[in-house]
């Protein structure tokens, strides 16, 4: 897994290479971010569902009932993939 730091290097030495992005490579991250809705058309992202995630929560807090749940994910597909 790279951090953020490190996938910035990565995106400049793709700017810098005969690579398309987008044709040649595709990336996928974890966690949506500004940046990488800006970088090279878009790095495609799957993120936690939070909304869901705290409800869950505060359902489990309130009713004292604590169990494990499945979280749903979200993919925002976008020109990296």
């Amino acid at each position: 897994m790279l951090s953020d730091d490190r996938l910035m290097q990565l995106v400049r030495q793709l700017m810098n290479s005969d690579l398309t992005p987008g044709k040649y490579i595709g990336i996928l991250s974890y966690q949506k971010n500004d940046a990488k809705k800006s970088m090279l058309n878009g790095i495609t992202t799957i993120s936690p569902d939070f909304k869901a995630m705290g409800k869950a929560t505060a359902e489990m807090v309130l009713t004292g009932h604590m169990q494990q749940v499945d979280n749903p994910y979200r993919v925002l597909a976008r020109g990296l993939l």
